[in-house]
């Protein structure tokens, strides 16, 4: 009784040693939560053990982050590993709203903001509008 030889499969295009868009999102992600913790770079590597240069290519998602290193982080973080990984209904925020607060500065404004008094907020959002018009315009 012989056997037949089993199918030829196609080519996996998966390398398990590059990062995907998914590896990025997660980087986008853990930035985003570090910095609304007030977290630095600095004391979030130090209390994982990896160094500043390698919590910085898991944020950008030059490297990927092991299931057992994104449980640290999210321990450090005050959050859930699904919220980190975007599982559907772990985070209220959405991938755009955690790109923008991943952005130099925005916790920073954002906390500004929002302790100002409501019609100091009206001014500061007109203000903000009129400028990106006026950048946009001058694009």
């Amino acid at each position: 009784m012989s056997a037949t030889p089993p199918a030829e499969r196609p080519p996996i295009e998966f390398s398990a040693r590059l990062p995907t868009d998914a590896d990025r999102a997660i980087g986008t992600r853990i930035a985003a939560c570090r910095k609304a913790a007030g977290i630095s770079q600095n004391a979030l590597a130090q209390a994982l053990g990896v160094s500043y240069p390698q919590l910085q290519k898991y944020e950008t998602g030059a490297n990927r982050v092991s299931a057992g290193r994104l449980h640290k982080i999210a321990q450090q973080l005050g959050t859930t590993i699904g919220a980190l990984v975007g599982e559907e209904g772990a985070s209220p925020v959405d991938g755009e709203t955690l790109a923008l607060l991943a952005e130099p500065g925005a916790v920073e404004h954002l906390r500004a903001f929002v302790a100002l008094k409501d019609e100091h907020r009206s001014l500061v959002a007109w203000l903000a509008r009129d400028l990106r018009g006026a950048q946009a315009e001058a694009a």
